[in-house]
């Protein structure tokens, strides 16, 4: 079983793996701010790529370690740490002040789980609106050579902050302030810089997507003002030409029986049946009632009753059709006049 030289100087220094297995398994590390035995014994996730060189197999180790730019989603303030192990190499490298993050353990399924996780241990926050800033690579502090930093973005709702012992202080400052404070190592500012790039391009976008989406609820919205333009005006007009209709209607229904077949008359029923083809090609819909017919208020029009004098139906509420006067119309589901009918 492979092991590298960092293990090896583990077991001899009482590193807490108790045999080649545990520590071959539970990779050892020394990282974050610490650097004290406690804190090498993490189970820290370790990547290996393997080459040929000179005809022998060579084996170069990295670990990941993930941060994150966690911004105040109200004040859009970034939150520092300063770490409290004074004498680590860390804080002797890229120190004092940190981002909260930390190293994957083996058993974590992302590293977004692996970054709420440290991120709730190191700070008590939860955090949200998580975006990868992408890897960079870190150099080396403490017994590691080969490190990966593999910043995020995020964001919390709270300003409370509740430090674990990794850290003795924090600060909530603005992205200009980080920027040009000499405190702050450039590795931090550029995990900021690039933060704040982001969230300027998502906030963009967002804007756009909200525009495109306000500019859809627009045009249907104007779609709807013209339909129902539209429907006024055709009902404005239909209403406006149905007295005509029933004029036709009600002369051709008194032509004499000898008069009928005359080339005249003809002509007329033609011009009826020609404004009742418009009519019904506009939608226009004859209300059907005939006589028998149960009254429906919501259709029907009484304008006349007649008493209802059989015996049988003396007691009775509904109100029977006896005689149709003029015709109803309805456009689009919608009366636009009633029947007007005789009742009993």
């Amino acid at each position: 079983m492979y092991m590298d030289s960092e293990k090896k100087d583990q077991r001899k220094n009482g590193c807490c793996c108790n045999n080649e297995k545990e520590i071959d398994n539970e990779r050892c590390c020394g990282g974050g701010c610490a650097d004290t035995k406690e804190d090498a014994c993490c189970q820290e996730k370790e990547t290996s790529c393997e080459k040929f060189e000179g005809g022998v197999m060579q084996r170069d180790e990295f670990k990941l370690r993930i941060c994150v730019v966690l911004f105040h989603a109200m004040s859009k303030k970034v939150c520092v740490a300063r770490c409290s192990h004074v004498g680590g190499s860390f804080y002797k490298k890229y120190g004092p002040w940190d981002l909260f993050g930390g190293h994957m353990k083996l058993d974590d399924i992302s590293p977004e789980e692996a970054l709420r996780r440290e991120v709730k241990e190191e700070s008590g926050q939860e955090i949200e609106n998580i975006f990868c800033l992408g890897a960079v690579p870190f150099g080396g502090y403490g017994k590691v050579e080969n490190r990966i930093l593999l910043g995020y973005t995020a964001e919390c709702t709270s300003e409370n902050i509740i430090l674990s012992n990794e850290y003795s202080e924090f600060r909530w400052e603005s992205v200009e302030a980080i920027l040009s404070n000499e405190e702050y190592k450039p590795w931090i500012k550029e995990f900021v810089r690039k933060a704040q790039m982001v969230r300027e391009v998502r906030t963009a976008l967002y804007g756009w997507k909200q525009c495109a989406a306000d500019f859809e609820n627009y045009k249907k919205g104007q779609m709807n003002v013209g339909k129902e333009y539209a429907t006024r005006a055709i009902e404005g007009f239909v209403t406006a030409l149905l007295p005509v209709s029933d004029n036709f209607h009600t002369s051709t229904d008194h032509i004499p029986e000898d008069q009928k077949s005359g080339a005249w008359v003809q002509g007329i029923l033609y011009i009826q049946q020609q404004l009742d083809a418009i009519l019904s090609e506009s939608g226009i819909e004859v209300i059907n009632v005939q006589e028998g017919d149960i009254f429906n208020p919501s259709e029907h029009e009484a304008v006349s009753a007649q008493e209802n004098r059989e015996e049988g139906d003396k007691h009775s509420k509904k109100q029977i059709i006896v005689k149709v006067i003029q015709k109803g119309y309805r456009y689009d589901g919608k009366i636009l006049r009633p029947a007007r009918v005789s009742v009993k």
